[in-house]
């Protein structure tokens, strides 16, 4: 579903692990692969859809309260075994109350939207993306947000309203994705 790409695991394994050392490109052609496969559209998130789905419904700092805790997530010092190394397998901490795994820490997951400093102030719709250009072109080339935070980060990099940013064509072993399947 990648066009022949094989993303690298860095030797952590790939059975249950997020896949990483994926940029854009590779992630939209393994959707449209998944939609031909399935017959079912798939997408990556808007922002608004990211964070919606990671605060299920809660307004505090984590979904699960207001200070990070210990062994909730992977970060840099989340309390996990994982801190700092790698990436922890799918599900290894509680799902949230929308039955969500990993929305914060052990991958940065980019979602549709054009990084704005000032999207909240300016944009409050949702879901639809915001895009910052007028042309395609430029479409594609603008810096594209990362939500969740990974295991790169301190606890306050997984807040869920922190925001990163990165241009699309970049590969990282901190960088994920997680998919919305439209529903009719």
């Amino acid at each position: 579903g990648c066009s022949g790409y094989r993303p690298p695991d860095e030797g952590w394994g790939r059975a249950t692990r997020p896949v990483i050392n994926v940029n854009r490109r590779n992630i939209l052609s393994y959707i449209n692969w998944l939609t031909k496969k399935t017959n079912k559209l798939y997408r990556l998130p808007s922002e608004a859809e990211w964070e919606y789905s990671a605060r299920a419904g809660t307004s505090t700092a984590y979904w699960w309260g207001r200070k990070s805790g210990i062994n909730k997530a992977v970060c840099q010092d989340c309390g996990s075994i994982y801190d700092g190394e790698k990436t922890a397998r799918v599900g290894s901490f509680s799902m949230n109350k929308f039955g969500l795994f990993d929305t914060s820490g052990n991958v940065w997951e980019w979602v549709e939207d054009c990084y704005s400093k000032d999207s909240y102030q300016t944009h409050r719709e949702y879901p639809k993306p915001f895009y910052i250009v007028k042309n395609f072109q430029k479409h594609e080339r603008c810096s594209r947000v990362l939500r969740g935070g990974g295991w790169d980060v301190t606890s306050i990099g997984i807040k869920s309203s922190f925001r990163f940013a990165s241009m699309p064509s970049v590969r990282s072993k901190f960088y994920g994705f997680r998919v919305v399947r439209e529903i009719n």
